[in-house]
């Protein structure tokens, strides 16, 4: 999915994409809390108003617990590497683990 014209900001590759795609309706656990705790469901990716972004537009990916839906940053193949790792325990072949600091910060890693 190319960015919407006029974005310039950070966008994965297409490589990542697929993969977010492949894991839609997948689950992780939040175990440490830092999104309310529990189980979450992967939604759709896409490159939209972002809500959670300083910019207020970016590549996000909608997850949701029973009604509670939030959007995560995913501005990085790192970002979707340590996701994939979150649901199937490992991380994914030949993946740039390195994450964006929009990310690190929804995981309050420094």
């Amino acid at each position: 999915m190319p960015p919407p014209t006029g974005y310039s900001g950070p966008v994965i590759s297409q490589t990542a994409q697929r993969v977010l795609l492949n894991m839609e309706g997948e689950s992780f656990f939040d175990d440490l809390g830092v999104l309310g705790g529990g189980e979450w469901t992967i939604g759709r990716f896409g490159v939209v108003p972002n809500p959670v972004s300083v910019s207020g537009k970016g590549p996000v990916l909608k997850i949701r617990q029973l009604d509670n839906g939030q959007f995560m940053p995913m501005e990085a193949d790192g970002d979707v590497a340590d996701l994939y790792r979150r649901v199937h325990g490992s991380l994914p072949d030949s993946f740039d683990t390195t994450q964006s600091m929009a990310y690190k910060a929804v995981w309050r890693v420094k």
